[in-house]
């Protein structure tokens, strides 16, 4: 699944506003939901490099209020916020 996530965010055009958000959504909100921090680590380590993946976090949202902890300071160090 992370191949999969990372590879939709490196192929998706970056001012494609909509397809971002399907991507953060639906695959990566998934994904983080099934590996939290597995997954968390692994979008940590790539979202300096990846601003679609970047992008698609804002719009991930999660019942586990340590995982949407997480998030929020992953983005928020980064001076972004949720959509």
């Amino acid at each position: 699944m992370a191949r999969f996530v990372l590879q939709l965010c490196c192929d998706a055009p970056r001012d494609d506003i909509a397809l971002i958000g399907m991507i953060g959504v639906s695959p990566l909100e998934n994904w983080i939901d099934g590996w939290s921090d597995a997954a968390l680590a692994l979008v940590e380590a790539a979202v300096d490099n990846n601003p679609v993946l970047l992008q698609a976090l804002t719009f991930v949202w999660t019942r586990q209020p340590a995982v949407r902890e997480r998030i929020d300071a992953i983005l928020g160090a980064r001076g972004e916020t949720r959509a």
